[in-house]
């Protein structure tokens, strides 16, 4: 630049010493040569203050356009992994959906269980109240007309009337033994009251066959008891079938579960991707999970290259902007040192203003106004490509702050995609585990029921075999009761009296033994009638949340009692019938007391933990 306004001077030199003439129009393009100049000056200083404030990048025009395009690429990746994990979320939602509405159904199932249980239980309170019924029945019926061999099926009451009336005998027999002269009249008596006693066989005869058909109405109303047990025993199957399918379900539930828990594991490696952490996953090794980890390692490269890509860039650019910056001032100084030459220019032309003032020559005028022409052309061209230079270089530092902006919006929207994802993911855990801790709870109150089930089906048989048992004694003791009256019928004499008080006293130890066994049932059924209210209670609380610690508590209590075992209750034996009835009463009404107590604590205890 230098070198071209010696150029200028020279030629100017060169023009001064061969011109001394002045024209009109020399003056007139001499004036105009300042005003351009001042012009470029200004527009030179508003140019400058501008790219102070902005990053300025090289000449070069291409560079960042490959660069956008680079960087475009990524973040339409991003956009499609973000698009993909949103549609995984909604699908593991639809999933969770699905589980609840099977979870309501197993509830229904499970209410529908409570009713059918608790109908059952009914029902069998219901058969007895009718046993005891008929019961009482027997016993008042056997009260009311003093049969003294109907005692093995009835109360100990008309068994002490038949005493009596022994006693009565004796008594007779004796009076006839001391006094000979009134043998005649005691033996009439006698025969008169073997008479009556005939007629008192024949009633008990009577008496026996009403026995019977009451025996054959208790045997009916047993085995309706029978079905109605064989009926809770199927509803009980039928649970039992239900407790399957929701075994069933719950399988179907767990392969859900491990189906969340491999997108779970998916959107971690995406999270740790995001963050720029490395994944650490130990999980089983299967086909899905190990293109997973190659896309992840592609990722992860890609990602690197982004980095080094960004950080070359970065790099770049600062680089070009210090670049710009030292060529924006070395053009200031261009700038300034063009000012001074055009400073100088002006002063020589105000010299050769006042030369050409004293030389009046008109040959050369045409020479000076083509050099001065040529010099304000050159001196325009360069400030017109100094201008286009500055501009360019705005366009290249605004294109720079837009494509900063679209970064910094891409890296919020992936931060708030991440924390959105996060907080998914969080809720999804909690469900997750929530529906877990459900089925454990659900797997140990269907063991508990299954083991309280087998366990009352024992106890059912073991019932079953005594009552049979008991029906063969009824049995043998009905034929002895038909051998007695075949030989009361064959008595004729005093002798044969006495014989008969022998046996009643057999009949009577007989018949204790069978008050006793009574007894014992009574006890056994109360216990397994309390049992299988406790089975009812047992499974009306499976909806509570507790229900693992209550079964165990309540299984515990069953043990304490012996409900398991009825058999190994034992009843001491007593002289006096009341005596002995009234123990049992107090008995029974403690152990129902202390069985009731229970269950009021079962029911009272808090349900939720």
């Amino acid at each position: 630049m230098s070198a071209q306004g010696g150029q200028i001077i020279t030629k100017s030199s060169s023009g001064s010493e061969g011109v001394r003439r002045i024209s009109p129009r020399s003056v007139s393009s001499d004036t105009t040569v300042p005003r351009s100049s001042a012009r470029a000056v200004r527009q030179l200083k508003t140019s400058g203050l501008e790219p102070s404030s902005s990053a300025i990048r090289a000449p070069k025009i291409t560079s960042p356009r490959i660069i956008s395009s680079r960087a475009t690429l990524p973040e339409k990746k991003r956009v499609g992994r973000v698009a993909e994990l949103e549609s995984q979320v909604t699908q593991l939602e639809e999933a969770l959906r699905t589980v609840k509405d099977q979870l309501i159904v197993s509830e229904s199932w499970k209410k529908q269980a409570k009713l059918d249980a608790e109908e059952s239980r009914k029902e069998l309170l219901d058969m007895s109240l009718k046993l005891e019924e008929s019961r009482k029945l027997l016993a008042q019926s056997s009260l009311d007309e003093h049969d003294p061999k109907a005692v093995g099926l009835a109360d100990s009451a008309a068994l002490a009337a038949a005493f009596v009336e022994i006693d009565q005998l004796k008594d007779k027999l004796d009076t006839i033994t001391e006094s000979e002269a009134t043998q005649t009249k005691q033996s009439e008596s006698a025969y008169v009251e073997i008479h009556i006693l005939k007629e008192n066989m024949a009633k008990t005869l009577l008496l026996m066959e009403d026995m019977k058909s009451q025996l054959e109405d208790c045997k009916i109303s047993e085995s309706q008891a029978q079905a109605l047990a064989s009926e809770t025993l199927l509803q009980l199957e039928t649970a039992k079938k239900t407790m399957e399918s929701f075994k069933l379900t719950s399988g179907e539930y767990n392969a859900i579960l491990l189906e969340l828990d491999q997108s779970r594991a998916r959107i971690r490696s995406l999270e740790g991707i995001i963050k720029k952490m490395k994944t650490k996953d130990q999980e089983s090794e299967s086909e899905e999970i190990i293109a997973l980890k190659s896309e992840l390692g592609k990722l992860k490269l890609a990602e690197i290259r982004f980095h080094e890509e960004q950080s070359s860039r970065t790099l770049d650019i600062t680089a070009e902007l210090k670049r710009s910056k030292a060529d924006i001032q070395e053009l200031k100084a261009n700038l300034m040192d063009k000012e001074t030459e055009l400073q100088c220019i002006l002063e020589e032309n105000e010299d050769l203003k006042v030369k050409l003032a004293d030389l009046m020559l008109g040959e050369q005028e045409n020479d000076l106004e083509n050099d001065s022409k040529q010099d304000f052309n050159r001196l325009k061209s360069q400030l017109t490509n100094l201008e286009t230079e500055l501009r360019e270089k705005l366009d290249e530092n605004e294109k720079l702050k837009l494509e900063i902006m679209d970064t910094k919006g891409v890296m919020e929207a992936s931060k708030q995609d991440f924390n959105n994802l996060k907080s998914k993911l969080t809720s999804l855990e909690k469900e997750l585990r929530k529906k877990l801790d459900e089925n454990e709870k659900l797997k140990l109150e269907s063991k508990n029921i299954n083991s309280v089930i087998e366990v009352s089906k024992q106890d059912f048989n073991s019932l079953k075999l005594k009552l049979q048992n008991l029906e063969m004694e009824l049995r043998e003791k009905s034929d002895d009761n038909e051998k007695l009256k075949l030989e009361i019928k064959k008595m004729k004499s005093n002798n044969e009296v006495a014989e008969v008080t022998e046996q009643l006293e057999a009949v009577k130890m007989t018949n204790y033994e069978t008050e006793e066994e009574l007894k014992r049932l009574k006890v056994q059924m109360g216990q397994w009638r309390k049992a299988a209210e406790v089975a009812t209670a047992m499974l009306c609380d499976e909806n509570s949340d507790n229900n693992g610690r209550m079964l165990m508590e309540r299984s515990c209590s069953m043990g304490h009692y012996n409900i398991s075992s009825p058999c190994s209750l034992e009843i001491d034996d007593d002289d006096d019938d009341e005596d002995e009835e009234e123990e049992d009463d107090e008995f029974s009404k403690r152990k129902n007391g202390n069985m009731l107590k229970r269950i009021g604590v079962l029911w009272k205890k808090p349900r939720n933990k």
